[in-house]
């Protein structure tokens, strides 16, 4: 049994759909486990790594099924 904490954080969106969206991502990615999410993180804080998310997000989606 996990210990379950809330938090509360601030979010920058240009509209209220897209803060209903980012505030349903967080909530999946609050799911993950931990050594997931940090990994998350560190391809989040690499410039490199956001490009290709950007660029290659089919390519990548396609060869992970």
């Amino acid at each position: 049994m996990g210990v379950e904490t809330e938090i509360q954080i601030k979010i920058k969106t240009a509209n209220p759909f897209e803060a209903r969206a980012k505030m349903e991502h967080i909530k999946f990615l609050s799911s993950l486990d931990t050594d997931i999410l940090e990994k998350l993180v560190k391809l989040g804080k690499n410039n490199n790594a956001i490009q290709q998310l950007k660029n290659n997000f089919s390519m990548i989606e396609s060869f992970l099924g």
